[in-house]
């Protein structure tokens, strides 16, 4: 496993209690969000009573959004596919991208992946995230695919989905013009 070497100089703490062993350099090249809460100044940090012990980040988000997300940054721990075993599990992992502000190459690579696996059957939602997200990219990608969907808008033709609760009427109103 590669989260769990014993010279990583920083632990990321998941709310699930799962400790995902670092390297300060890797999660600072990624993402300015981590390299501003790894410096010197970071508020975040927690050291244990051991001043010699590694300092630990605890983050909001499950062991499995963690993992998915480290492993596209992590060299050679990248899964070519995955396992998103929902739309849910593909939004988190999105919204942690977007959370941590991760480089465009991370961000770039997540989108695709979620992309791949669910553009087709969760059109609109992964229209509606993308709005939310502020990526304009990723919504006009999933904004083209909503073409093959017959009778979009119409009401009571099953074209309702969560996603629409949080997302403005005016990116509902350009997705259907």
């Amino acid at each position: 496993e590669p989260f769990n070497n014993v010279d990583a100089d920083v632990i990321l703490r998941t709310s699930d209690n799962i400790d995902f062993r670092m390297f300060k350099c890797i999660l600072s090249l990624t993402s300015p969000v981590f390299k501003d809460l790894l410096s010197p100044e970071g508020l975040i940090l927690k050291f244990h009573a051991d001043p010699l012990s590694v300092s630990t980040i605890a983050v909001s988000e499950t062991s499995t959004t963690i993992d998915t997300l480290l492993r596209l940054v992590y060299p050679g721990a990248m899964h070519q596919n995955p396992p998103f075993s929902s739309f849910d599990d593909a939004k988190l992992l999105l919204a942690a991208v977007s959370k941590y502000n991760m480089i465009p190459a991370v961000a770039d690579r997540a989108k695709d992946l979620v992309t791949n696996q669910f553009l087709t059957e969760h059109t609109v939602s992964l229209y509606a995230v993308a709005c939310e997200l502020g990526w304009p990219d990723l919504a006009r990608k999933a904004a083209w695919e909503t073409l093959k969907i017959r009778d979009l808008g119409q009401p009571g033709r099953g074209g309702y989905v969560k996603e629409l609760e949080t997302l403005p009427a005016a990116a509902y109103y350009r997705l259907l013009e």
